[in-house]
């Protein structure tokens, strides 16, 4: 059993890298021809906001001085 899931995760891996591979290519052609399109979710636009909001944190409270 454990043989079988290993082999289903490797053939799992493997369309995924495969699909990964055909989207970098279609992306690296289409920045040839200067035409980038990406979608943007939600989702991705709150976890950027939480990412700087974070890192604003972060640089915040490295700057402050010792005590």
């Amino acid at each position: 059993m454990i043989h079988s899931t290993l082999a289903s995760l490797k053939d799992l891996a493997s369309q995924q890298r495969d699909h990964l591979r055909a989207a970098g290519e279609l992306l690296a052609t289409r920045a040839k021809q200067g035409t980038v399109e990406v979608e943007i979710t939600q989702e991705m636009l709150a976890n950027e906001r939480a990412f700087m909001e974070r890192f604003h944190q972060v640089l915040e409270q490295a700057q402050k001085p010792k005590s």
